[in-house]
């Protein structure tokens, strides 16, 4: 089994590589479709969240074999690697330090904010092209936490965010799934200094869903990155700063003329 995977579906519009260093995350987000995918008991991957069998010597097996490859690899999509239980793993700079040593470049995604940061000095230290991103869904810690129960607050995860780019990384948000467009709003215009790419979806498979104008929220936030000088970027897995990716649900409701 390989431990770096080439992601599909909607997943391949964040990244052409990715690895899932657990199996199962401990921050409990209510909108997770991870538990259904992997065909987990949502209390048991919640609740028991644990390393992958062998997954570091997986992982270097797959890094011999993708040495100097010129795509990023994304750490990750079906857990987080800055979950609590990696306080006491320690599994994800090991992770870093096998990718780091056969030339791969890095790309994360995390919710975990500060805890996350402890590795910014080994990706700051190479001299691969990495990037730094996080989840936010929230400026609100109230809203923040009726979603994402045990992530860490907005407020920690943008501070995280702070850091890796003063320490000079590329620096990106997804701004998925949208629980409220004025939130996602906000959160552009508080972070746009110091993050330098956002990935822009919606909320998928959930009944609030439908009670949001996406057409109208497209149109809003399309014309907020271009007035603070961003620019749109069509490229899948790219995290060139100044510029903004629309992942195809979105998208599609203007494409299709939806409201």
């Amino acid at each position: 089994m390989k431990a770096i995977y080439k992601p599909q579906g909607r997943a391949a519009e964040y990244a052409p590589l990715a690895v899932n260093l657990y199996t199962g995350c401990g921050h409990g987000c209510t909108y997770c479709w991870a538990p259904q995918v992997l065909r987990m008991e949502p209390a048991k991957f919640f609740g028991a969240p644990k390393p992958r069998a062998d997954i570091l010597v997986q992982l270097e097996r797959d890094a011999q074999r993708l040495q100097g490859s010129p795509h990023p690899v994304l750490l990750c999509f079906a857990c987080d690697p800055y979950q609590p239980c990696e306080d006491r793993h320690r599994l994800t700079r090991s992770a870093l330090e096998v990718l780091l040593e056969h030339g791969l470049a890095v790309s994360i995604l995390s919710k975990g904010g500060l805890r996350a940061a402890r590795d910014l000095d080994l990706l700051a230290a190479s001299p691969q092209p990495h990037a730094f991103g996080a989840s936010l869904t929230a400026l609100s810690p109230e809203l923040s936490s009726q979603w994402e129960p045990l992530a860490a607050p907005p407020a920690e995860r943008l501070a995280a965010l702070r850091q890796a780019f003063e320490l000079g990384l590329s620096t990106w948000a997804s701004l998925e799934p949208v629980l409220d467009p004025e939130e996602t709003l906000a959160i552009i215009e508080a972070s746009h200094s110091f993050v330098r790419h956002f990935k822009l979806g919606k909320l998928n498979y959930h009944a609030k869903a439908k009670e949001i104008d996406w057409r109208a929220y497209r149109r809003r936030v399309k014309g907020l990155l271009l007035d603070l000088g961003f620019w749109p970027n069509e490229r899948q897995g790219d995290f060139t700063p100044g510029s903004y990716f629309i992942k195809h649900d979105l998208g599609r409701w203007v494409w299709s003329g939806m409201s």
